[in-house]
């Protein structure tokens, strides 16, 4: 009965000895995960980061154009002017439209 006993605890030590183990394993997995989710969120965070300058820069381009388009409109309106007056030349005609295209 003794031996019995023995054997049984015997067992148990062999299965506390196989969860430790995978107990070990799995701690090992966690820090593995907790690294790689640290350098997802540093991922992440340049990836805002791009995105963010993206959109600043967009609205800088945004702004350049809104600046040209409002050019293009004052240089028109000097055409039509010198139009009326009759002094345009088809050479300043040709330079403004050369403006226009860039």
């Amino acid at each position: 009965d003794d031996q019995q006993e023995e054997v049984g605890s015997m067992m148990t030590l062999v299965e506390l000895q196989e969860w430790k183990e995978t107990f070990n394993l799995l701690k090992g997995k966690l820090v593995i995960l907790e690294k790689e989710k640290k350098i997802c969120l540093h991922e992440i965070s340049q990836l805002e980061l791009d995105l963010s300058l993206t959109k600043k820069n967009n609205l800088l381009k945004e702004r350049s154009i809104e600046e040209l388009e409002k050019k293009i409109r004052e240089l028109n309106q000097l055409i039509e002017k010198e139009k009326e007056k009759g002094t345009t030349t088809m050479e300043d005609t040709n330079d403004m439209n050369e403006i226009k295209s860039k």
